[in-house]
């Protein structure tokens, strides 16, 4: 794979990640 698509997909699935950590946060309040 080229670099650029490398970090687009790295970052999509750290961008995930947060948004699922913070729900689960959310949820549990």
């Amino acid at each position: 794979m080229k670099t650029v698509e490398v970090v687009l997909v790295s970052s999509t699935i750290f961008t995930l990640m947060i948004m699922v950590y913070l729900f689960g946060q959310l949820a549990y309040r």
